[in-house]
């Protein structure tokens, strides 16, 4: 019992922090909105760094293939 009321207690300062700030956003219907768009930009901003990466790479090895393939064919061609 003991371990669980200071697991709890531990955030209690932050939920008595934010107490007057939930009060009063439900109080006037208003709540943060704002704080969605930074963290959806930043969710976008990797989304887009992690594919753009991935093409980059995939991009890369099939050049660098149809080079040898090209390479290839070409010193077959002339030894003959």
């Amino acid at each position: 019992m003991a371990t669980a009321f200071f697991l709890c207690g531990d955030a209690l300062p932050v939920f008595l922090q934010e107490r007057n700030i939930f009060m009063r956003e439900t109080a006037h219907n208003t709540y943060r909105r704002s704080s969605g768009l930074p963290g959806f930009l930043f969710y976008f901003l990797m989304n887009s760094a992690t594919f753009w990466a991935g093409r980059s790479v995939v991009t890369f090895i099939s050049g660098f293939k149809s080079f040898f393939i090209f390479h290839d064919l070409c010193c077959v061609l002339i030894d003959i």
